[in-house]
């Protein structure tokens, strides 16, 4: 180990990509502080982003923990169904965010000493063009990048869970770089982070400019960025093969930068085996719909040093959300459990206990659950929950292994919503 004064505080640059696009609004806005002291103003359950007690949001949260990328529902679609129950006394919540003098990561010393020759902390050598697009969707051109002389996150994958991550941070005044596959990906995304910032703002005296001031932080990307961030959350789609290709690329390509994967039941220690440097890796299972959820669960793998859960869970805590630390095991701890919950009340249909609406009240009133576990399920998708067990069975035991009625629907393509009948008919 170098000496301690030879410890890096991972202060960037700036960052920029021949790739990048911008989101602007036709309002214009001063540049914002480096973490910003804008109120976040919470739009009420038909807006999405929901200011709830913390029982309430806890119970959101763990409700909605195995709704990600995979199971094609998109946050906005569950989210009245599961704050129906609790919304009785809402107004916007109280101001969040630092103030201008405050920097924009968790004020802490990570413990990774590097040579600063191999450093990839560079200035871009010119400003590319980048296509800005406003908010009534006219193209422009511009010749100007964001200054991104203060720290950034790069948070790696823009569909629903990266786009909420994102939200979430540019909300509190942190510059994002989100990376995606293609330009094509990357619009996309900024189009779901735009959406989201209108749902929060919707509520404000002038939301325009809220949201101005917001995505004013945001860059998208198809390509890496030059200079080194100061956080990475990788929430690529939950595939082994794709999650453990990125992760080996980013970790090259920053070879000190704290890097997290946004996963709900992989094996962080599985993953850990393609990072150089598995000591600044870490599980940050975030929660869907990330905007309103006020969880994330840490995993911790064998090779995860304290120093990286501390500097995560300072990261948590800036996002206004609460940590809890597990050891890394198959479903963690919330995933288990609500799945454990999940099938057993599939068995009990099947063994004709009681109805699945009987179950789902009983759980929602006697149990103060937001949403019952059988409805939970319809929005999670059958078949993801079919996924996870089998994969849970293998791994622990019988005791998750998934009911002869899952199996049964699944293969009736009865899986939910998203088909349109499930334990419920959505149609």
């Amino acid at each position: 180990q170098p000496p301690s004064n030879a410890s890096h505080s991972f202060l960037v640059e700036s960052a920029a990509s021949k790739t990048v696009h911008r989101r602007a609004s036709t309002i214009e806005a001063k540049p914002a502080d480096p973490c910003g002291s804008l109120p976040i103003d919470v739009d009420t359950h038909d807006g999405g982003t929901l200011p709830l007690d913390g029982d309430e949001s806890g119970q959101l949260a763990a409700a909605t923990s195995e709704v990600d990328d995979r199971s094609g529902t998109d946050s906005s679609e569950c989210v009245d169904q599961l704050t129906r129950s609790v919304v009785t006394k809402r107004g916007v919540e109280p101001e969040r965010g630092g103030t201008g003098g405050e920097e924009c990561r968790p004020i802490v010393d990570w413990g990774l000493h590097v040579d600063d020759r191999n450093r990839r902390h560079r200035r871009p050598g010119g400003s590319p063009r980048l296509d800005v697009v406003t908010m009534m969707g006219r193209r422009q051109r511009s010749t100007q990048v964001n200054d991104r002389s203060t720290q950034h996150v790069l948070v790696v994958g823009g569909g629903t869970m990266g786009a909420g991550i994102a939200q979430s941070l540019v909300q509190i005044g942190c510059p994002v770089i989100v990376r995606e596959a293609t330009p094509e990906a990357a619009e996309a995304a900024l189009d779901r982070v735009a959406n989201g910032l209108n749902r929060a703002h919707r509520k404000a005296a002038d939301p325009a400019s809220l949201v101005a001031a917001d995505l004013a932080r945001l860059d998208v990307t198809a390509d890496l960025p030059e200079t080194e961030p100061e956080l990475i959350i990788e929430a690529v789609p939950e595939r082994v093969d794709l999650k453990a290709k990125v992760l080996a690329e980013l970790a090259e390509h920053y070879p000190s930068t704290l890097l997290a994967t946004n996963t709900s039941s992989l094996s962080i220690n599985d993953l850990a085996a393609h990072v150089a440097g598995p000591q600044r890796f870490i599980g940050m299972h975030f929660f869907n719909p990330v905007p309103v959820s006020s969880l994330v669960e840490l995993v911790v793998g064998e090779a995860t040093d304290e120093a990286t859960v501390e500097a995560s869970r300072q990261w948590v805590e800036r996002l206004d959300k609460t940590a809890i630390v597990v050891n890394d095991s198959p479903g963690f701890a919330t995933s288990r459990l609500g799945l454990a919950l999940g099938l057993e009340a599939i068995r009990m249909v099947e063994q004709e206990v009681a109805s699945a609406e009987d179950i789902d009240r009983g759980m929602e009133l006697g149990y103060k659950h937001p949403m019952g576990p059988l409805r939970l399920t319809d929005l999670v998708g059958l078949d993801v929950r079919l996924g996870i067990a089998e994969h849970l069975a293998a791994t622990l035991g019988p005791r998750f292994e998934p009911p002869d009625l899952l199996r049964q629907m699944v293969a009736d393509g009865k899986l939910g919503k998203k088909s349109g009948q499930g334990f419920y008919s959505w149609i």
